[in-house]
């Protein structure tokens, strides 16, 4: 495979989460820089932080020599030398988060026409998924107490 799918990066941190999504062949720049590709407005966060690139077929992130570093997947990344990273990664740029995922197109059997039983798809699809649900457990009974024994024993 000579490029990389398409990678959603959920940015947590800040006031406002948001996404965004790295395409090969582009390389995006993290930082504080008003150029960067990925903005992240912090004074801990260097100007040029980092750098998330496709290379050789997969996702990369190479710290740029930025004063606090960035850690993959809980390890500090040595400056200059870029870490394949994939889908469920976390890159963390103190005090924010990236969570990698790379987006898939949903099974041929969760999409419904009009002349499925919306119901059936629904199970089909949960237990594909190996989440079943279950019925729901029986309505207790509540066990009669001592007024209700006086309700009862008054003719009531």
């Amino acid at each position: 495979m000579s490029g990389c799918a398409p990678m959603r990066l959920h940015v947590e941190g800040d006031r406002s989460p948001r996404m965004v999504e790295l395409r090969a062949p582009a390389e995006m720049l993290v930082g504080r820089d008003p150029a960067a590709g990925l903005r992240l407005p912090h004074d801990a966060v260097s100007r040029r932080h980092a750098r998330l690139a496709c290379s050789g077929g997969q996702w990369v992130a190479e710290d740029l020599g930025s004063r606090h570093g960035t850690v993959l997947d809980g390890v500090l990344l040595a400056p200059g030398k870029p870490v394949p990273f994939t889908h469920g990664s976390t890159i963390a740029i103190r005090p924010f988060v990236l969570r990698c995922e790379v987006p898939t197109a949903a099974p041929p059997s969760s999409r419904l026409s009009a002349a499925d039983d919306p119901g059936s798809i629904i199970r089909t699809v949960a237990a594909e998924e190996g989440r079943e649900k279950a019925p729901p457990p029986p309505k207790k009974q509540r066990k009669p107490g001592p007024s209700d024994l006086r309700m009862k024993h008054l003719g009531q």
